[in-house]
């Protein structure tokens, strides 16, 4: 199945075959970037979520077999903090979980309990890093374990946007003007002082020093219970990265917005949970400016066909590009001015 080809089944009906039977109904969830979400009633009190992922062809992420297997992993060792995971179906592109009911996080309303439990989830994924180690997880997606491999990313992605530029004179104005220069400036900065702290540009982080990461981490992705437990959901993304590039992304991911105060409380706790790891915090003063000036250009992935594409899939109708991609080119010369303006990084 690709994007634009029509599945043999229904989701109803693909539902129906894995539970082995028919749901009361099926509501479609608002919010699915990538996939269409379902909440399914089985009509006796008990309610699942069903996942349907895009099938984006040979080479692509398996997202699916990606956060199945992952949350399976999760749950074998104890951390309930997530879903349980409860059927897949490979050929249909559906997996099916445990609906987890409670209120989505405002971040800007966040507290520090949710934060403390944020430190206490990535406590509990170092906890089973030498156990995971043993096993078949995947990377991270966009995982970095070099400074080299981090401006690769950026590169390839600065190419891609700039393909699409040519019909795009404002984005154009600002990948050239506004971006270039700064990335300039980065990346002349980070190879100096990686260089006084003897860490070459394309030195890989060794697999022992590597982190399981959710990748697409924040209360974005979390839930509150009712009882104040906070699960954390959406794991295709989730594998092996750079402690210091999880720590970074958590921080700068545009859908954060937590206070100052808060994002220390999630930095120290952190701090504290690697403290025992070498060079997390060395490397965390070069990594994120880089992440952030990956952040600016994975904001306007809206100008992308393929991006777009995914998004109407899981949304079901066409997006309004031309103030969508206005909005995002406002967002990523916002990221860029907290690069330009962080100096010592997240403090």
């Amino acid at each position: 199945m690709t994007l634009t080809e029509p599945m043999t089944l229904t989701p109803g009906q693909v539902v129906t075959r894995l539970l082995g039977r028919k749901p009361a109904a099926m509501l479609l969830m608002a919010g699915g970037r990538n996939n269409q979400v379902y909440r399914v009633e089985l009509g006796d009190g008990q309610t699942r979520l069903a996942k349907f992922y895009p099938n984006e062809g040979p080479g692509s992420r398996d997202r699916l077999n990606s956060e199945f297997r992952s949350l399976e992993f999760l749950w074998e060792n104890q951390v309930g903090s997530v879903p349980h995971p409860l059927l897949a179906d490979a050929e249909a592109r559906c997996g099916i979980y445990e609906y987890i009911q409670g209120e989505s996080i405002d971040s800007a309303k966040a507290s520090a309990d949710d934060v403390d439990q944020t430190v206490q989830f990535v406590d509990q994924l170092n906890a089973l890093h030498c156990r995971a180690l043993a096993t078949d997880l995947p990377i991270a997606s966009d995982a970095c374990f070099s400074f080299q491999e981090l401006q690769a990313t950026i590169d390839h992605r600065l190419q891609r946007l700039e393909g699409a530029a040519a019909d795009n004179p404002e984005l154009a104005s600002f990948l050239t003007e506004d971006f270039a220069p700064c990335y300039a400036d980065v990346s002349a900065s980070v190879t100096g002082s990686g260089a006084d702290l003897g860490l070459g540009m394309g030195e890989l982080l060794p697999l022992q020093h590597r982190a399981l990461s959710p990748s697409d981490f924040g209360f974005h992705n979390a839930i509150r219970r009712p009882d104040g437990r906070v699960a954390f959901v959406d794991f295709e993304y989730f594998g092996w990265d750079d402690p210091a590039k999880m720590i970074s992304d958590y921080l700068l991911h545009p859908a954060q917005e937590l206070g100052q105060d808060l994002r220390r409380r999630f930095l120290d706790g952190c701090l504290e949970s690697f403290k025992t790891w070498p060079g997390v915090a060395q490397r965390l003063d070069l990594v994120y400016p880089l992440c952030g000036l990956k952040w600016c250009l994975l904001i306007l992935n809206e100008f992308l066909p393929d991006y777009v594409a995914r998004r109407t899939h899981a949304r079901g109708y066409e997006l309004d590009l031309s103030d969508l991609q206005g909005q995002q080119l406002d967002k990523a010369r916002r990221m860029l001015a907290r690069v330009q303006n962080s100096d010592a990084a997240p403090y």
